[in-house]
Parts: C-alpha cells; structure tokens; sequence
C-alpha cells in the first residue's frame, strides 16, 4: 500500500494486486451536501451531474463512450460528506481513467445551456424520489431525524433551492471547494504504481488549493417521537433511528455487529421474526451510517396496512429484547464471522476494495490491510 501527499494537499492512496486484470480508481472531494448552504443545498449533486456535460478537453458524448468503448465504465455519487468520481478499467488504460477523471475534477466547462438542462434533469431526479416510497420516507425521516441540523439535508436539495439556483452560483462552488487539497485519489488493482505516480503528478501538481469546505457541527438537540405522512399507495412503510456515535467512536465495530444480528440478512432476528415467523413484512432489515461528526442505527419495513400495527408492535418488541437482553455469546461469535466474511468475499472486486481503501484516507485513519488484521 503506498500513501503520500502532493505539495499542494492532493492525498494520494492505492494498493496494488497481482493477478487480475482490472483497475479501479476514483477521485473524492471532501464536499457533501452537509458541508452546504441551506439556500445552495443540492448544488454537490448538481456539480456532480453537469462535470458530465462537458470539459476542456471532452464532449458528454466523449465522457460517455470513452472508456465504456474500452469495457470500462466511469461514474459518480454525492453523499452527505463527499463526492466521488471513479472508473473500472482493465490495466492498460489506467493512464486514459485518470486523465478522464482529472478532467472531471479538474476542468468541466459548466456552460449555462447544460446547466439548464441539468437542472430540470434533478428536478426529475427529484419527482422520481417522491414515487418511490422507499426512497421517500428515508428522506422524510432524516429531515425529521436530524432536525435543522445539515444531515437532515436531502442530497439532491428541494425543488426550491435547486430553481433558485444560477450556473454563477456553481461556477464559485466548483471554483472554491475543487481544490487538489480538499482531494483524496485512491487506485486498486493490478497497475504499475510508479507510472501512476508520475501521471498523478502531472495532472494535478500545478492544480491550485482551495477553500477548506465548511465545517459541520456536531448535531446538539435531535427531533424524537412519531411522524404519520398520509399517501394513496398500496403499502404503509416504516423508519425507525436512534444516534449512535461517529465514525471514530471505538464502539462503531460493536454496533456493526448489533446491527448485523439485528436486521442485517435472512438469519437476523428481524427478519426470522418478523418475516418468517409472523408473516408481516417481505422487506425489513437494519442499517446503520456513521458520519464524522454523529451516526444513525435504524430499521426499514414496509408491508400492507392492515398488518402495520402488528408490524410496529413485533419491531418495537425485538428493540426492547435487544436492549435488555443483548446477545447471547453464541449469536456474538457467528454474527462476527458474519461480518468478516462478508468483508472478505466483498473485497475480491477492486471497486470494493478501492471503497476501503479511500474510506480509511477520507477518514483520516490508519489502513489495515485484511490480510495483516
């Protein structure tokens, strides 16, 4: 595994592997939408949509067909504490992914003709999210959850704000939070690391620093008790959340495993209980988020109405026999070689490891290679 750092702050990670013949590498900005303005909220996803408009050096359709021609394929996520930018390649055009990707980063045009059409694209984005319930509610229960605190904050922003937006407003984002300094670029798979190196600098060692991104405070007051929203479909669906620490918290391996037992497949209490045992639900399960400065543990169920109330009695009742009896020492043991082996098999793909890798650099902690653990 190599780490280093250009001059300019651009944080450089990756891990080679013999054998194989696929690379994946992507680019990550420390921006999300809880580093945002409530009044620019959404302006991340949009970046992160309309850098695939256009470069100095590309069209859309080139971005598009250049590495997908060769295999390959290139994409793009915004959370609520970065940006990503990434490809799959095979080896021989590792040095074609990374100009692309710098590219990106680096250099889109952001003309006002594609910002339009961008913004009426997310606007769409937006009307999908709110048919689909399961996507709906989560956005529901975070605004609700996390109160007006930024993680409360949708990562596409409303409908509002993305309207009020101008092309100025984007240009001055992209301009002050794309610097190489607020950058992590991580590489894994089977490459010759020092022509990566050498392309890594060329790229980007003239790149100028930028602003730090904003600060997110630690949340203070969060919202608790029971929100109803009414809607004509077919199924009522629920989301449960509690805080839990962040993302350096040295309980957060405990509570991956809680949380495992608790909903995390077929063998999970929730799901034998609630599922198998009663009937009530297809889909049910936990899930858990850490972020830098808070986390979130909650449940998804979704099932017909008349079975709602027997639902939320049946979840409500495995929360109270997890709190006061916790788990037995044969349940922590087989749901920890869970978690391990889902961890290892996952990392045979160089996209999952890439994921890894650039985690433990956004996160600002030591690597720890699985075979040395």
């Amino acid at each position: 595994m190599v780490d280093f750092k250009l001059d300019n702050g651009l944080k450089v990670v990756s891990e080679q592997a013999t054998g194989g013949h696929s690379v994946s590498i992507g680019i990550w900005i420390k921006q999300g939408s809880a580093h945002e303005n409530p009044c620019l909220n959404g302006v991340s996803h949009l970046l992160e949509h309309l850098v695939f408009k256009g470069t100095e050096k590309r069209n859309a359709k080139e971005i598009a067909s250049c590495l997908e021609s060769l295999g390959g394929n290139l994409d793009a996520y915004t959370t609520r504490e970065h940006t990503c930018y990434y490809a799959n390649v095979l080896q021989n055009d590792v040095e074609l992914a990374l100009d692309v990707l710098a590219d990106l980063a680096l250099y889109p045009q952001l003309r006002v003709a594609d910002f339009e059409l961008e913004r009426k694209v997310v606007l769409e984005e937006m009307s999908g999210v709110n048919d689909t319930p399961d996507d709906f509610i989560f956005d529901q229960h975070a605004k609700g959850f996390w109160g007006d605190h930024s993680y409360g904050f949708p990562i596409m922003g409303t409908p509002e704000t993305i309207s009020s937006m101008s092309v100025e407003n984007v240009r001055t984002f992209h301009r002050d939070r794309y610097g190489v300094n607020e950058m992590v670029l991580a590489c894994s798979g089977n490459f010759d690391q020092d022509l990566l190196t050498s392309r890594i600098k060329e790229l980007f060692d003239t790149h100028p620093e930028s602003k730090p991104s904003l600060q997110i405070s630690y949340p203070t007051e969060m919202e608790s008790g029971n929100r109803h929203v009414e809607r004509d479909i077919s199924q009522t669906h629920f989301v449960f959340g509690n805080r839990i620490p962040d993302q350096a918290d040295p309980d957060r391996n405990a509570l991956i495993i809680a949380c495992e037992l608790f909903g995390g497949g077929m063998s999970s209490r929730l799901f034998q209980n609630i599922r198998e045992t009663l009937g009530l639900a297809y889909t049910v399960f936990s899930f858990n988020s850490f972020y830098s400065r808070a986390g979130i543990l909650g449940v998804y169920a979704a099932t017909t109405p008349g079975s709602a109330e027997s639902t939320l009695e049946a979840i409500l009742g495995e929360y109270y026999r997890i709190s006061r009896k916790g788990l037995t020492k044969g349940e922590f043991e087989r749901t920890k070689n869970q978690v391990k082996g889902k961890i290892m098999l996952s990392l045979q793909s160089t996209d999952e490891k890439l994921m890894r890798l650039a985690s433990f650099a956004l996160k600002g902690e030591k690597y720890e290679n699985l075979d040395e653990t």
